[in-house]
């Protein structure tokens, strides 16, 4: 039998964990998602569980459309956010979210990617500078 699996949201408590140790002046976090991609509602539940037990507040920020990026980041520059969580979305436009969390010195915690050199790598990654 073969098949796929998406473990993404029975790994986000210790993903947070991680994050939470890495940055540790963590209170608030933003949470980037798709609400179209199938996971994400479970994800994003769980995400807030975890980061209401780790004492720390989470900001949700819907992507939908490359329309909607923009926007993504207008938010995350009038209300920064100590670390940007990405749930796993095949959407984002994961180049221009690690350029700009790079260039905006935001720590980011992701689970998927193609771009090592913006912070962003195909196993969880986390920038912090």
């Amino acid at each position: 039998m073969t098949g796929v699996t998406n473990l993404s949201s029975e790994l986000m408590p210790k993903r947070l964990e991680i994050l939470r140790e890495a940055v540790p002046r963590l209170s608030k976090a933003a949470v980037l998602w798709c609400p179209e991609f199938p996971t994400n509602h479970l994800e994003l539940e769980r995400t807030k569980a975890t980061a209401k037990a780790l004492r720390f507040r989470v900001e949700s920020l819907e992507y939908r459309t490359p329309g909607s990026w923009p926007t993504v980041m207008a938010a995350l520059r009038a209300n920064r956010p100590d670390a940007l969580v990405l749930l796993e979305c095949t959407a984002l436009p994961l180049d221009d979210v690690g350029g700009f969390t790079l260039q905006q010195r935001i720590p980011m915690m992701g689970r998927m990617g193609t771009s090592p050199e913006k912070g962003v790598s195909s196993r969880m990654a986390l920038t912090v500078k």
